[in-house]
This record gives structure tokens, sequence and C-alpha cells, in this order.
């Protein structure tokens, strides 16, 4: 779930994002209420081909709200980490991109925190937190907005840095820098954070 101006959104098991006016709350008015919820979901022709060559989109398991170069954005990523980010005003899709974490490893790495933040150079970091077993990864990239094209973003290389045992509880931005926490389990069987 993510609050984005005046409104909530929530994802769905489908892929999907069901965006809601929270004015509508309370409200009887039935015209109002369905001129305030929409459905953020990838273009019909995407989907009916995802579905028939591969299997179903995977539900939604982060949202993140973010206001950059002057706009509100939503930012989801799936379980096969799978980035998208909507401009809800339009109602569209600004980039579909995968974050694969750790190339060439056995078990594929599932997003286990995720978080957002604008830079001062007008483009956007996001770090993706991945896990396997009980090691932690953390994923860094940039993406931007290329200029005279409405609706183009691209994403730069995924960095990775190993974070070591443990579990990501928690990623949050702040400044130029991402902060992390984690909690550690020592050989007595202690949790450390």
């Amino acid at each position: 779930m993510a609050f984005l101006e005046d409104r909530i959104c929530i994802g769905g098991s489908n892929g999907s994002i069901l965006s809601v006016q929270i004015s509508l709350f309370g409200s009887a008015d039935v015209s109002a209420a369905s001129a305030g919820i929409s459905v953020l979901k990838d273009p019909i022709i995407q989907r009916l081909w995802t579905g028939l060559v591969q299997r179903p989109i995977p539900p939604i398991k982060y949202l993140y709200s973010c206001a950059w170069q002057g706009e509100s954005f939503l930012f989801s990523i799936d379980e096969e980490s799978n980035l998208r980010v909507w401009d809800p005003r339009k109602q569209q899709r600004v980039l579909f991109t995968t974050l694969c974490g750790r190339q060439g490893t056995e078990a594929p790495l599932r997003p286990i925190a995720f978080c957002v933040q604008s830079t001062a150079d007008r483009n956007c970091d996001i770090a993706v937190a991945f896990s396997s077993d009980s090691w932690a990864y953390l994923g860094i990239c940039r993406m931007s907005l290329q200029d005279g094209q409405e609706n183009a973003a691209q994403v730069g290389p995924l960095e990775e840095v190993a974070l070591g045992p443990g579990l990501v509880k928690a990623i949050q931005g702040g400044g130029e820098q991402f902060w992390v926490v984690i909690q550690h389990v020592n050989d007595a069987g202690i949790t450390e954070t």
C-alpha cells in the first residue's frame, strides 16, 4: 500500500494497482465513487502475450510513491523483481524492467525491502534488498527521464553490495544515501539489529 497525493494505492495479486481517492471514504455519492477509482495495469496486448507465452504476471510485493521532477510517480516491485513505474495522473506505465540480483545463483533472489528517493540532479535512486537463505544483498540503480520524450525513462545498471548474513528489515533514503537495518542472529541464537 502507498499514499500518493490524495489517493491510496493497493497492489493486486494480478500485477495491477488499485488507486482510490481518499475523499471517497465515507461518501455516499455513487457517481463520485466511480470517477475516483482507477486501476493501473499493463497494456492489454502485453497482458495477453504474457499469459500465452509465460506464466501470469506475479503479484505486487512493494509499492512506493515518490515526487520526482515535480510530478508524483508510483513505483512497484513484484515477487519476481520486476520494477514498474507509473504516472498515475495519466494512468500510464512509464517504465518496466527486471532488477535481478546475483547472476548465476542457484536460487533466484527475492526482493525483501525497497526504497526510492529523488536526487539533486533530477534523477531517482532505487534501492532493493534481496535475500538468499540467510545472506542479504543490496542493489542500487539510478533512473532518469529521457529529455524531450514524454513517459520515457531508463534505468542504469544494478550495482550490488553484499550486506552479509542476516535479514534486511528496512531501507530508508536520506540525502544521497540509503540506510539499511539488518537483523542478525548470532551463534547463541540471540537476535541483534
